[in-house]
């Protein structure tokens, strides 16, 4: 039993001794030891948050390289992501003033995350990947090509009746047209 904090460096050493152990009690008693837990899960879960934080920081220096597209897509999105970012932040971080210890902690994680989306995430991270990957970013392969549905939103295509892939030359919607009959 730890006689020390969950947070303590002592928790954390008893962890890794108890864990240690585990396959010398397997061998000499058949029995399966698993440390676990509040404090043994935390303790993981922060291992691992830390040993990828160093190459997701990387990741994101080397894409932050491609600058101008990074400045190019925070002029055109600033406004409309700001604006939406701070609305939900405000809401979400209205809700870290209460006294539920359920709901701070979620409405700390949401404010956060919003924050992070919208300022690291679509203003520098998106644009830079844009920027490294180019027209490839906008590769569809052919077959999922062909699979999806032909969406014109804009009206593109507006009183013709066709796709990339077909051409209806009769005049008549496809359902009508004599090669679907």
């Amino acid at each position: 039993m730890p006689t020390s904090a969950p947070d303590d460096h002592a928790t954390e050493d008893l962890v890794g001794e108890s864990r240690g152990q585990a396959p010398v009690l397997k061998y000499e008693t058949g029995a399966e030891v698993a440390v676990t837990g509040n404090t043994a899960v935390n303790i993981d879960v922060s291992d691992r948050l830390g040993a990828s934080l160093l190459p997701f920081i990387a990741i994101v220096v080397c894409l932050c390289l491609a600058r101008p597209s990074v400045i190019g897509g925070a002029r055109s999105a600033s406004r409309v992501v700001t604006a939406a970012a701070l609305i939900m932040f405000s809401v979400f971080a209205s809700f870290v003033i209460t006294d539920d210890a359920i709901v701070k902690p979620i409405a700390f994680s949401l404010a956060f995350g919003v924050l992070v989306d919208a300022f690291l995430i679509r203003m520098t991270l998106v644009p830079a990947v844009l920027a490294v990957v180019g027209c490839g970013a906008w590769w569809l392969p052919g077959w999922l090509d062909r699979l999806l549905p032909n969406l014109d939103i804009e009206g593109a295509c507006r009183g013709k009746w066709s796709t990339p892939r077909h051409r209806v030359t009769s005049g008549h919607p496809p359902a009508m047209d004599a090669e679907a009959a």
